[in-house]
């Protein structure tokens, strides 16, 4: 804990709940909707209600990759904050999470996760659907329009704190947000957190790859940068899937393999394994590892959130 009493670290990120379902299980009800199998596929509202309601047997989850970092950090007993937006309405002069939001914000409590959560009258909490495959493909569906933006006043109301990670698709909806982030003189890590190539092209996100000191990208992610012509932070870690890591530190880049699991192991698929990497790769810089220390706390929290349920399900 800080001597100001803030976070060491606070996450600004997307606060989704996840409703996570088999594919085949769930296979009819996509019938009417057009949709692409193993990519993400924004629904209009009504039709993402309709889809939401015939849901068999999900699984409900705090989601959002800042989100699923903070839960690996602060499971881990490290002082994390999340700061995000969920839906919600006005009673009596109040402003009131609704369904969705009330439940993101129960878990963060119940995670001991710091929250700095704005409501956001008359909009939807963000939930995305994620259907699982028998081959491990996922295709997911979210809802057109969902809630991107965070009031400029929470965000100027930003606590004092070392270290601020920042999720890219944030970005481009919420234009004061790096500006008032670097004036907190907190170091800035910025996640890119799976972008399509449109968000990546976005002025402000290219700006803010140049001025963050940290960058957690993909491989796609980086040739999309360097198309651009963009300068990269003096840390940069790109994740390769199963085939690893590579980490630039100290002028220099660095290739490193996962940690080896049987397919046996692995306890609800691959989902939130990217975040936990992020969260044990964090963990690893903060405690003043370099790059083959890091690599191996990344790679050893994602293998424990693979082979484990941690503490993610909200309910089953």
């Amino acid at each position: 804990m800080n001597p100001n009493n803030n976070p060491a670290m606070i996450i600004i990120g997307l606060a989704n709940t996840d409703m996570t379902v088999s594919y085949d299980a769930n296979r009819a009800a996509l019938d009417k909707i057009q949709y692409s199998v193993g990519a993400y596929n924004p629904l209009s509202a009504d039709d993402f209600r309709v889809l939401l309601a015939s849901l068999k047997q999900p699984a409900i989850s705090q989601g959002g990759s800042g989100a699923n970092t903070a839960r690996d950090m602060a499971a881990y007993g490290f002082d994390v904050g999340f700061m995000g937006a969920v839906g919600g309405y006005m009673d009596d002069g109040v402003g009131k999470a609704d369904t969705y939001g009330q439940l993101f914000i129960k878990n963060l409590d119940d995670l001991k996760i710091r929250s700095f959560v704005e409501i956001v009258p008359n909009a939807d909490s963000r939930v995305c659907i994620i259907m699982n495959h028998d081959d491990g493909e996922r295709t997911m569906f979210g809802q057109k329009n969902a809630l991107y933006k965070i009031d400029s006043g929470l965000i100027a109301r930003l606590p004092q704190t070392k270290y601020i990670m920042v999720e890219g698709n944030l970005i481009p909806e919420n234009k004061g947000l790096m500006p008032a982030v670097r004036q907190t003189g907190s170091t800035v890590v910025l996640t890119l957190s799976g972008m399509d190539r449109d968000g990546m092209k976005h002025p402000d996100v290219l700006e803010s790859i140049e001025r963050a000191n940290i960058l957690f990208c993909n491989e796609l992610e980086y040739e999309i940068i360097k198309t651009n012509s963009v300068k990269f932070p003096k840390i940069c870690i790109r994740t390769l899937g199963a085939k690893g890591c590579k980490i630039f530190m100290d002028n220099k880049w660095q290739t490193f393999a996962t940690q080896k699991i049987n397919k046996s192991e692995i306890k609800n698929g691959t989902i939130g394994a990217g975040d936990a990497f992020t969260a044990g790769a964090m963990i690893g810089f903060i405690n003043g590892y370099r790059a083959p220390e890091i690599a191996k706390s990344g790679n050893g929290l994602a293998a424990r959130v693979l082979t484990s349920n941690m503490s993610y399900l909200i309910q089953r």
